[in-house]
């Protein structure tokens, strides 16, 4: 095992919550947090509320609602910050496998993008955080 996968071992948190949703947002949120992954307009301070807000969504201080959009709802800090993340991270991860001869890994990496769009429903055209 190389160093860069103990590494990788050592950073994974085991998420609590039973949402597989929840857990594929707190997983992408600290992991962007972890690795600094280029986010626009993004500060140190913002890479380090990811990973608080990761911890709150896991232990149910907040919910997917809190941090995904709806029409009407409030433009939080807590969803600017999670949707911009979330979108970097799913853009990051397709990038990483584009190119990829592993199909199986290329079909894992977009059924996960997926689950994680829809969990913060980054698919809605009408979502003012969804990047242009």
């Amino acid at each position: 095992m190389s160093s860069n996968d103990v590494q990788e071992a050592e950073s994974r948190i085991r998420w609590t919550n039973s949402s597989k949703g929840v857990c594929f947002v707190c997983d992408a949120l600290a992991n962007v947090s972890r690795t600094r992954l280029p986010v626009p307009d993004f500060g140190d301070d913002d890479y380090t509320y990811l990973r608080s807000l990761a911890f709150r969504l896991d232990s149910g201080g907040l919910t997917l609602d809190d941090l995904s959009w709806k029409a009407g709802a409030e433009v939080t800090r807590e969803r600017r910050l999670a949707s911009a993340a979330v979108y970097a991270f799913t853009e990051a991860e397709w990038a990483r496998v584009a190119n990829d001869e592993d199909e199986d890994e290329q079909s894992d990496v977009m059924n996960d993008n997926a689950l994680l769009l829809l969990s913060l429903n980054l698919d809605d055209r009408g979502n003012p955080f969804r990047p242009k």
